[in-house]
């Protein structure tokens, strides 16, 4: 069974997400340090999440450019944020696709556990499985 039930549910949830997150650690901060920007293509449901460092967009309001641009399943993108998968793992076996130059990518990785911190968190409080 999908964790998501439909794109307005994953997208209200992403939403929230980023914008705990931008707003309870420095994520948002070294987003706007380093000039990065992230878009998250989603399958399964369809979706689509935009990451600034002031601001969160989805659907068709996310359909812009990044620096960044990883696609994958929902559910992938679930296990990975649960660290049930590591984005190397993810990377090797194809389960996601990403875009975007890899010294950015790389200066991007240390500052994901801020969102890795707060999921579990967030899951539970949106009743989404752990």
């Amino acid at each position: 069974m999908p964790v998501f039930r439909d794109a307005d549910q994953m997208h209200d949830f992403y939403k929230g997400l980023f914008d705990v997150v931008t707003a309870e650690t420095n994520f948002g901060k070294k987003l706007e340090e380093h000039g990065i920007t992230l878009k998250f293509i989603l399958k399964d449901p369809a979706g689509v999440v935009w990451v600034g460092p002031d601001r969160v967009l989805v659907g068709e309001e996310a359909s812009r450019d990044a620096d960044t641009t990883m696609e994958m399943s929902a559910d992938i993108a679930h296990d990975i944020w649960l660290k049930k998968i590591t984005v190397n793992k993810a990377v090797l076996t194809k389960q996601i696709k990403v875009k975007g130059s890899s010294a950015t990518i790389m200066t991007l990785f240390p500052h994901l556990k801020s969102i890795l911190d707060k999921y579990p968190e967030y899951c539970e409080k949106q009743g989404l499985p752990l």
